[in-house]
């Protein structure tokens, strides 16, 4: 085979390839193969490759070559670069031969078989090349990482710090009415077993029986209306900051209001009618802004009514009938519009107050 037509078909062969033997036709072209190694490297057939560096390559050449010399059969042997990569161009037997298509094919299977050097540190041309063949380069994409892992981490660590103060204060909230709730139950008799379900060891009392919370799991309601309840209030009732509705009436409640009741900032229903309480309406009611509904009669209530009721300006339903108040009925702010009936059977109150006119000494 001509030196140029085995020049041709390698350089239809791939690149990225080096083999360690060619057709025996091309064994008078191997001489002509410029970028042989130094000193006209020689190897037996099929030998393997020798190294990527030149010193060692020409080393291993000599040796090659005193090996052969022994031997009476000195072959040269031509060194290409490919792709970047030294290979070592060995001769076939005779018997491999192969002419048209069935040797092409034969060279590609030898090529198949080839194996691929390391780059030399010098990219050497191909004879039928005018550039330089680069070699391949293997690009490594770092994983994603956090742009920004400590910021990150820093805003986690007070969300989460956030989130565990308001359930901590959100638990200590639940206990606190828990505590009130289960004051109230032991100051109380019940016959009927009505208050079973106020276990104290639960979380916070929103599962007991008339108990009623918000989404917040604070208590707005507390409905005890007619249950046969006996006993008497206590005051850390004035710890349901967010309670609306207290409902105690129809019971046999005795003793007196708390005025630790002036608390409870959201209550807008007080209920406490026919029931046994006794003592004075506390000032402190007057700090019930919120309130709208006022219902004391049917007890033994005693003295005067506190004018710090017609403060309260929300205030529609005023009813203390049925007790023993005594004093003048206060005519200002809401009880312009209370009708005098909610303040009949209280033998010692003198009627409505005449202000400016008169002033009357009641003996309350």
């Amino acid at each position: 085979m001509p030196c140029v037509s085995f020049r041709k078909r390698l350089s239809t062969l791939p690149l990225s390839l080096a083999f360690h033997s060619i057709p025996a036709g091309v064994r008078a072209c191997v001489a002509q193969v410029p970028n042989a190694p130094p000193g006209g490297a020689s190897a037996p057939p099929h030998s393997t490759f020798t190294s990527t560096n030149t010193n060692s390559l020409a080393a291993s050449s000599s040796h090659a070559t005193r090996r052969d010399a022994r031997r009476g059969a000195v072959q040269k042997v031509d060194w290409v670069g490919v792709a970047g990569s030294v290979v070592q161009l060995l001769p076939l037997p005779q018997h491999q031969r192969r002419t048209g298509q069935a040797e092409k094919k034969q060279t590609r299977r030898d090529l198949s078989r080839s194996v691929l050097l390391p780059a030399p540190a010098a990219v050497p041309l191909l004879p039928q090349f005018s550039r330089p063949l680069l070699p391949s380069v293997r690009v490594q994409i770092p994983p994603p990482t956090d742009p920004a892992p400590s910021s990150m981490a820093g805003a986690g660590a007070k969300a989460a710090g956030a989130l565990a103060l308001a359930l901590v204060l959100a638990l200590a909230g639940a206990n606190s009415e828990g505590d009130a709730l289960s004051a109230l139950r032991r100051s109380l008799r019940d016959p009927g077993g009505v208050l079973q379900s106020w276990d104290p060891t639960l979380v916070n009392p929103c599962t007991w029986f008339h108990v009623t919370c918000d989404r917040d799991n604070r208590v707005t309601r507390l409905d005890l209306g007619n249950l046969n309840l006996s006993g008497h209030l206590v005051p850390e009732l004035g710890k349901l900051e967010h309670l609306q509705y207290l409902e105690l009436y129809k019971n046999n409640i005795q003793g007196t209001i708390p005025s630790e009741l002036g608390n409870l900032k959201n209550l807008i229903s007080f209920d406490l009618y026919k029931n046994n309480i006794s003592g004075t309406i506390p000032p402190a009611l007057g700090k019930l802004k919120s309130l709208v509904f006022l219902r004391l009669n049917g007890n033994h209530l005693t003295g005067p009514i506190p004018r710090e009721l017609a403060g309260i300006s929300s205030l529609k339903v005023v009813d203390v009938s049925s007790n023993d108040l005594c004093g003048t009925i206060p005519t200002s702010g809401p009880f312009e519009h209370i009708p005098l009936s909610n303040f009949e059977k209280n033998p010692r109150l003198e009627g409505p107050e005449l202000q400016g006119l008169a002033i009357y000494d009641t003996n309350c």
